[in-house]
């Protein structure tokens, strides 16, 4: 849970709606001989909108209930709150469409261009049918300046057992560094993080996982 606003780049916002600047593309550079004018040229930019959304939860409990019970009803309360927060961040991140479901927001399922998605080869038409190949092409896919940035892989924990993991498996020599390594999921030398709102992966047409740095995206 909370695992998209985790990794996703935050702004402070003191006002309900704030603009700040986007690079698209850098500043050309030319050669040029000595003595030569330097010819004038800008970067590609643009604006992104920010625009604050509410959202709330609110709930009743019996003074009864709260005065009987041997814990602390209130921290029960206060923590499915939190869950439920997290949940709709996520939700909205990795799956929004950008109706009122999900806050008006266009999550990556839905925001992401063309060019940005790789689809698997024919034939392979779930999670348990993906290939290494289709692995590698993603990854492949990801600028190098991105790539550089440290990027992961984010799954259903559920659609990476199916996938990732049974390719690890079928390739063997994972044995003794699996169970030495560390708690956190790896695969093609990335960490994966689980995202439980994401597809498992069992039908077509789905996004089985993304790759790559949230922060420079989002």
């Amino acid at each position: 849970r909370g695992v998209f606003p985790r990794f996703a780049r935050s702004y402070p916002m003191g006002s309900d709606v704030v603009s700040i600047p986007r690079l698209i593309d850098d500043v050309p550079a030319y050669w040029g001989g000595e003595a030569s004018s330097i010819p004038a040229s800008d970067a590609t930019t643009s604006g992104a909108k920010l625009v604050a959304d509410k959202l709330t939860a609110l709930t009743k409990l019996s003074t009864e209930l709260d005065e009987d019970a041997i814990v602390d009803v209130g921290d029960i309360i206060t923590q499915s709150m939190a869950y439920a927060f997290a949940d709709k961040l996520d939700n909205a991140g990795f799956n929004g469409d950008g109706t009122s479901t999900y806050g008006g927001i266009k999550g990556l399922a839905n925001a992401l261009h063309a060019n940005a998605v790789q689809d698997a080869a024919s034939g392979n038409v779930s999670a348990a049918t993906l290939d290494l190949t289709d692995f590698e092409k993603t990854v492949g896919l990801l600028p190098e300046y991105e790539a550089a940035s440290g990027p992961r892989w984010y799954m259903n924990k559920t659609g990476y057992w199916n996938s990732a993991r049974r390719l690890m498996d079928a390739a063997g020599g994972n044995t003794i560094s699996e169970l030495a390594g560390s708690h956190e999921p790896m695969f093609l030398g990335y960490p994966v993080t689980y995202a439980q709102v994401m597809s498992t992966g069992g039908a077509v047409s789905t996004h089985v996982a993304y790759f790559g740095y949230l922060e420079l995206g989002v």
